[in-house]
Order: C-alpha cells, then structure tokens, then sequence
C-alpha cells in the first residue's frame, strides 16, 4: 500500500492510498535532518494524520507511517520533483495542498470509469447493474436471458409458493407439490430396504428357508466345498464306506481278516460286517497276534497295537483295558524289556505311574510322575532305545543337563550357535572339559550392561561363580 497512489481495481482505496489533508496543520521540525534521513521528529504532530505530504522549505517529503504522536516514519524524500535537501531545527512543516492531492484523485476517478463502462440508461425500480458488452453496462431486471448458464441460484432466491420439506417436487407453475400415489418407498419383512432412488437391501438372519435354495442336482448329495480356499458351496459326493437312505449316513464294513503282509505292504480292511458298539475292529497277522485293536467302549483303551509275540512282564497283548481310564493310543513291547517298545507307549502297567512318548527308533521323550518329574532324551544304541541321557530338564532339582554322548575324549556334548545358512554351515560351540575337577556354577549379573562394559567375577566359593558388569 503506498501513500498517494491508488489501489483500484486491484484492490479498495484508503485515507493512505488517496491522501487525506487536514487544515492548519503545521508545526516546527523539532531536530535538524539530513538529505538521506527516513524519519524525522516534529515539535508537535497531534494533526499529522498516520501518513501524507509535507513540506519543508522547498522540498516535499511523503511518510507512510508514524513511530509516535511526533515522529513521521517511512519517508520518501524529494518527492513529487522536489530535491531532497539538509533542514535545520524549528523551520515550518506543513501539509499544503499540492498537484499530489489532486493526482491521486483523478488516477482513482478514472480507474472506476474504466471499471464500469459506458451506458446512458437509468435505472427503474427492481434494476440491477450488469455488465452489457466488452466496456459497457447498463441497468436490467433479472432475466433468463441475463443469467449465465453455468451460474447456480439457490432455491431461497427463486419466487416460488409454499414451503420445501425434501419429499415435495416443483412444479411448473412455481409451487412445491407432495408427491402422491402408491409406488414403493420401503421394503419391510424378511427384506428390508429405504430411502429414495437405487438402495441397498437387507436379508434378515435366518430368512432364506431350505425351500428357497437352490435344488440340489441329485439323491445322496452333501453340501460343502471340495475346492482349496473360499468359495461358493459345492455338492460333495459321499465316498466308498458311506450309504445315505433318506436323510441318514451310514458307514459300511465289519470286522474280516487280511492276508499275510509282505515288505513295503500295508494292512487294507475288506470285511463287510456293520460295525457297532459291541464290537472289535481288527487287522491280524499271520501269526494270530493282533495288530490293530478298537475295542468296545467298555474297554478304556481307544486303539491299541499289539506287537507279534507275546507281551512282556505286565504287558500283555491278551489285556484289553490298557491304559487305564486314560484311554488313548497304546503301543505295548515286544518280549523283554523297556527297550523293545514298538515306538510310542502309554501305559500305567509295570513302570507304575509312567506315561509319555517313547521313540524307540533313536530317542525317547519321557515323563515320570511327580517324584521324579523330569523330561529325558536319550541316545539309541543298536536295536535298543534306552541308551544313556544325553539330555535331561529336572524342574524338581531345578537344573537342564547335557552329558557326554560318548566315553572317549572329547565327547562331551556341545551347543553349538550355527551362522545363516546362506553363508555356510560354520558354528560357534560351547562345551565341557573332559575333566573337572569341582562342579562350578556361573551366575550371571542381575542388571543391564552399559557400552563397553566387560563381565567381572565378584567373588568365588563353594563352586558358585558370582559376576557383574564393569567398565
């Protein structure tokens, strides 16, 4: 915004932009000034509006502010082609009206006319102002013919009767009309929908009846999906050993006898005798000895494989009501001792209290009762699996142990902390001497390490290692 020069059409004018002149307003300079000084300091400037012209001697000086009641800030010297010059303290400063005034005026004037344009009409009542051609105007009513067809007009400004209530239509002679007849506005029972013009309906939970499905393609079909992730239902078409009647599934077969098994064979049920309730479903062998057992509910035992000769000390292949009230798989031994289980057992019979997962073929993982809680994993040797414990977690005592895995020096069992497999197969291994001389125990800090710090034994006794962080 500068002083004494107009703002219009860019923007609106101000007192500033087009001056303003107050009579009688002069005063003395109050300190002398140079020919460069941007401000200058007057005896008394309570009539100098907050920008104008003044005149010091022959010079005329614009200011666009003012610092305080006497300080005029912000000066363009030499203004309006005077030259700016020195003034001394107590010369005359005065507003006088000047070319300056008048010129302001005249550029604002103009810029108005320019902005109109020419038009000799007059305005009668009702008229608006409106833009007639490239630098013309003129006065009109509000006419279709005026309004630009891009432009919107808000139904409040139209002259139209009655009172909108957003269900009512306009109609052509310029009122608002209910709308009336029987076409549908909500559906309502078992689908329900609302609202005016394309909605979204709703079926209600349990709605769609047997009935209104779709047919299935034919008898003995069941519904469901056969193909990998989500998808539409499909017919599922029941398999050999099931028979549907009605609405009834019925499984097929009985209790029969397969031949003899050779090398990489399998036992394959063949029998046709319904089995029940009271009945035993059983593969046999050669030998008369059974291999796979599901007895009657009587029996605790759910599956029970019994191997070819006859059961142990306490396990005996006669004995259906393994394992106790357990129930479960049961997988009694051969002949001899715990060494020759077929491979998993669970059993309560000699080893009293004894239950777990036996893996005969080369490790076992054992639980024994609460006397002696621990978990054991032990090294096969040969055709037998109760070799030594190579690992050994004993919650009771409290500890987890790995012993050697063998009697010749060096093998002590290690941990080993491999590297990534896509840089090789090297490790980082932790292991026991073969000889110690005294059971030692390493207990590590309590605390967070800070950068640099080093683990530091404390102290020392009775086997027991204590160790802090240090710097």
């Amino acid at each position: 915004m500068a002083t004494g020069v107009t703002n219009f059409p860019g923007s609106l004018d101000t007192a500033v932009t087009l001056l303003s002149q107050v009579n009688d307003c002069e005063t003395l300079l109050n300190a002398s000034i140079t020919d460069s000084a941007t401000s200058l300091s007057l005896v008394d400037g309570s009539l100098f509006p907050s920008a104008g012209i003044a005149r010091i001697e022959n010079e005329y000086i614009k200011w666009d502010s003012k610092a305080d009641a006497n300080t005029l800030s912000s000066l363009t010297r030499g203004a309006y082609g005077s030259v700016a010059a020195s003034h001394s303290s107590a010369v005359d400063v005065k507003m006088t009206l000047m070319a300056g005034y008048h010129n302001v005026l005249t550029d604002a004037i103009i810029a108005i006319e320019t902005k109109i344009g020419t038009g000799a009409d007059t305005a009668t009542s009702n008229d608006v102002f409106v833009g007639t051609g490239a630098g013309t105007s003129g006065w009109a009513k509000i006419v279709n013919a005026n309004i630009d067809a891009s432009a919107a007009i808000a139904i409040s400004k139209l002259n139209i009767t009655g009172t909108p209530d957003g269900t009512k239509f306009l109609r052509d002679d310029g009122s608002w009309q209910a709308a009336s007849g029987t076409g549908i506005t909500a559906l309502t029972g078992d689908v329900t929908a609302s609202g005016s013009g394309s909605v979204a309906a709703t079926i209600a939970n349990d709605a769609v009846t047997y009935a209104k499905m779709q047919n299935v393609s034919a008898a003995s079909k069941l519904l469901g999906r056969g193909d990998s992730g989500s998808g539409d239902v499909q017919e599922i078409t029941l398999g050999s050993g099931l028979s549907m009647s009605g609405t009834t599934i019925s499984a097929t077969g009985g209790s029969g006898t397969v031949a003899s098994a050779t090398a990489d064979q399998v036992a394959v049920y063949t029998g046709s005798t319904t089995v029940d309730g009271d009945t035993d479903f059983t593969f046999t062998h050669s030998t008369s000895a059974k291999l796979l057992t599901i007895t009657s509910p009587s029996s605790t035992a759910l599956i029970r494989v019994t191997p070819v000769a006859s059961g142990n000390s306490g396990f005996s292949n006669t004995v259906s009501a393994h394992p106790g009230t357990g129930g479960g798989l049961f997988l009694p031994f051969v002949a001899g001792s715990q060494s020759d289980g077929p491979g998993i057992w669970w059993t309560n019979g000699n080893y009293s209290g004894l239950a777990g997962i036996w893996l005969s073929g080369g490790f076992n993982l054992q639980g024994w009762n609460s006397s002696n809680s621990s978990l054991k994993i032990r090294k096969g040797t040969g055709t037998s699996s109760n070799g030594g414990v190579i690992f050994n977690l004993n919650p009771d005592s409290g500890y987890a142990e790995l012993n050697p895995f063998g009697t010749s020096a060096g093998e002590t069992t290690a941990i080993r902390f491999m590297e990534l497999a896509a840089n090789g197969s090297n490790y980082f291994a932790i292991k026991a001497a073969d000889n110690i001389s005294t059971t030692r125990t390493l207990v590590l800090p309590n605390d967070d390490p800070s950068a640099g710090d080093f683990l530091k034994v404390t102290s020392f006794s009775g086997g027991v290692i204590v160790t802090e962080w240090s710097t």
